[in-house]
Parts: structure tokens; sequence; C-alpha cells
């Protein structure tokens, strides 16, 4: 569709918190990009939830969200 879609991964032991939530947001207009999607294996915090709640732009996948779009048929 012609998006600019900037995706990040972030392999941690404990939730992300909103900073890393914050950087990447901030990358949006820099780059012209259209979606956002935080990857984060261990979730993230309720702070970062919070940042991204009125962001339609932005996704925040964990890792039961990877696995289940690999079982998708």
């Amino acid at each position: 569709d012609n998006k600019k879609i900037i995706v990040q991964c972030k392999h941690y032991k404990a939730p992300v918190g909103v900073s890393v939530a914050r950087e990447l947001n901030g990358l949006k207009d820099d780059f012209k990009a259209d979606e956002l999607i935080l990857i984060a294996s261990s979730g993230v915090t309720k702070s970062s939830k919070d940042f991204v709640k009125n962001k339609p732009y932005f996704k925040i996948l964990d890792l039961e969200d990877i696995i289940r779009m690999g079982l998708r048929p």
C-alpha cells in the first residue's frame, strides 16, 4: 500500500519503558512514516501503553502476538 512502517524490536527481561516508545514516536516525522510498531518480547509498561493510547498509527506487539501471527493458516 506504499506505506512506510518503522518497526523496532526489543528483547528485554523486563517490560519496555515509555522512553523507548517516546524515542520511536520521535522518528515518525523524521522518516515520514505512516505507522510505528514496537515489538517487545516481555511486553511494555503501563506508561508505554498509556503513551500510545491515542496514537492509532502506533502498535505494540508482544511475544504472544507474534506467536499468534505465526499460527495463522
